[in-house]
């Protein structure tokens, strides 16, 4: 598990160090530096995988999770520095990795300069296939799905671009019977744990009355939805259902220590569609899943806090404060630079520390409405 995250010099994150927890729920308003965040794990990663090396683990900026151009794009514009530096406090120690920048800025493979890691990081999480990543933009509804090619099936990957998940559906098919590995997230009255007894479960309180069918015949996998016992194509029961069931599949196929990335997981649902997938997170965090989660949704917030409130009246619901980290991202008014606020939360569920731009666009408007 990733504990801290400090950041020099990258993109908008010019010197940050954000506390992390088992659900790590990022927020504010667009172009604050959220992404910035996540695209720190997506180019490890993305590094790691080009040369499976822990001795070389240069900066590859384009390709398979993230594209981000050369030097220049991502090196903090008002910085007098010529690096970029990132330290990992982690349960196996840390990564510090150190970057030099090219003076001409248009290299998009940066070699590294200072290193510090062991080979015990290797089956660490986010260089392992203990990992997904479910994007902002997977793909949309369609009947026919790709069937992964070997590098996919051995990564246990949903995707390998840009998290778009496009072998969600082959995933799913190859572990169908496979028994889920963390009770907690086992749905009630659903005895059988077989993951897609499971996702049908989770599914169908999103958008009731739900059924997953997916069907391999040679060299082709198609997707039938089953919905109030007829048979549908996916593009006929709406986009919520495609987008919600990568991350459904992802956390219910997770074991503990796992490390799953999530945008956007509030994409074309509606607000109680929103509410049970923050459950669903907060159970899988609770079981020891670490999960970073990028959302715009008071639902998906809101959904947490409730999940907090749960477990502070019974221990077997919901997730304890502890293992919930909200960190709320502005701009510095003075240079542009990214700044992050911890969102303190009690052991009931209440925030401590109300920060302006910080979901309180509902009460705004509300009191227009009301002096009207």
């Amino acid at each position: 598990m990733i504990t801290t995250i400090k950041v020099q010099n990258f993109k908008s994150l010019l010197n940050s160090e954000i506390a992390l927890s088992n659900l790590n729920l990022l927020t504010g308003i667009n172009g604050m530096g959220k992404s910035s965040l996540i695209q720190v794990l997506l180019l490890l990663r993305q590094s790691y995988n080009k040369r499976e090396s822990l001795t070389e683990l240069h900066l590859n900026l384009e390709k398979d999770l993230c594209e981000l151009g050369v030097e220049k794009d991502i090196i903090t514009r008002n910085t007098k520095d010529n690096f970029i530096h990132f330290a990992l406090n982690t349960s196996l120690g840390i990564i510090d990795l150190t970057y030099s920048m090219d003076k001409q800025g248009e290299k998009d493979v940066i070699e590294q300069k200072n290193f510090i890691l062991g080979t015990e990081f290797k089956e660490f999480p986010l260089f392992s296939k203990r990992f997904q990543y479910i994007g902002a933009e997977r793909i949309s509804p369609r009947s026919k799905h790709k069937i992964s090619e070997s590098m996919a099936v051995t990564k246990n990957q949903l995707s390998e671009q840009k998290g778009q998940c496009e072998y969600t559906i082959d995933f799913l098919e190859r572990h169908r019977k496979k028994e889920i590995h963390l009770e907690l997230l086992q749905f009630p009255d659903v005895e059988n744990k077989e993951l897609l007894e499971q996702v049908d479960a989770w599914m169908g309180v999103i958008s009731p009355n739900i059924k997953i069918i997916p069907k391999r015949s040679g060299n082709t996998l198609e997707l039938t939805i089953k919905h109030y016992g007829e048979d549908y194509k996916p593009i006929n029961v709406g986009f919520g259902i495609s987008y919600s069931l990568p991350i459904v599949v992802a956390l219910l196929s997770a074991q503990a220590g796992d490390l799953i990335i999530i945008e956007n997981p509030e994409a074309h649902l509606h607000p109680k569609g929103q509410s049970k997938l923050a459950e669903l997170m907060c159970l899988a965090a609770q079981a020891g899943v670490q999960i970073f989660c990028e959302t715009h949704s008071d639902h998906i917030v809101n959904g947490t806090l409730v999940n907090i409130y749960e477990h502070s009246k019974d221990k077997n619901k919901g997730i304890s404060h502890e293992n919930v980290n909200i960190s709320f991202f502005r701009r510095d008014e003075n240079v542009g630079n990214s700044k992050v606020v911890r969102i303190l939360i009690n052991e009931i569920g209440r925030i401590q520390n109300h920060t302006e731009d910080f979901f309180d666009q509902y009460s705004i408007d509300i009191r227009k409405l009301i002096k009207k």
